[in-house]
């Protein structure tokens, strides 16, 4: 999965700056709540069963996302951005969509970091990051869980990949 998602990969972690102003945070937030938006409500429905299959959820983080944006007097988002439908229609697609949102949370980690630096927490303006950051066995575990699915794995790497790019149209719309 890394080497065929390496590009996407480093496209989306260059566009995502990491933050040493407020005003860098907010624009960061924002492609967050766009990204999140798009993905979060697919997962509530028919894909929730797939997750189920495998007994994995993501974590929800929309919530945290709108929470933290009041705490910095931030109006949502009227727009969802660029980019094109989010929709795993498979066990493949989706664990490969699962890759992107699971390895956030180790990138998340980093961030939360920043925003301790500018004043906020989990308390106050970076509640997504700190739930995001809590839980450092999911990254593994959820490999485990990875190599052992019976999965088309260029089907996973090509919906991965895909998933990055709604996460890169995300952080590239609108600030």
């Amino acid at each position: 999965m890394r080497d065929g998602t390496a590009e996407s990969h480093a496209k989306l972690d260059d566009s995502i700056a990491r933050f040493a102003t407020l005003d860098m945070y907010r624009r960061y937030l924002t492609g967050q709540y766009l990204f999140r938006k798009r993905i979060e409500k697919r997962f509530a429905g028919n894909n929730a069963r797939l997750g189920e299959v495998h007994n994995w959820k993501p974590l929800a983080l929309l919530d945290a996302i709108r929470s933290d944006m009041i705490d910095l007097n931030m109006a949502e988002p009227a727009q969802e951005g660029p980019g094109a439908a989010y929709q795993p229609r498979d066990r493949s697609s989706l664990m490969g969509s699962l890759y992107v949102i699971e390895g956030s949370n180790m990138g998340a980690r980093l961030l939360y970091r920043d925003a301790l630096a500018l004043g906020l927490g989990s308390q106050y303006g970076a509640s997504h990051l700190s739930l995001q950051s809590a839980d450092k066995t999911r990254w593994p575990d959820f490999i485990a869980l990875l190599e052992q699915s019976d999965i088309d794995i260029s089907v996973a790497i090509t919906s991965a990949n895909h998933l990055f790019s709604i996460a890169y149209n995300a952080f590239a719309g609108p600030k």
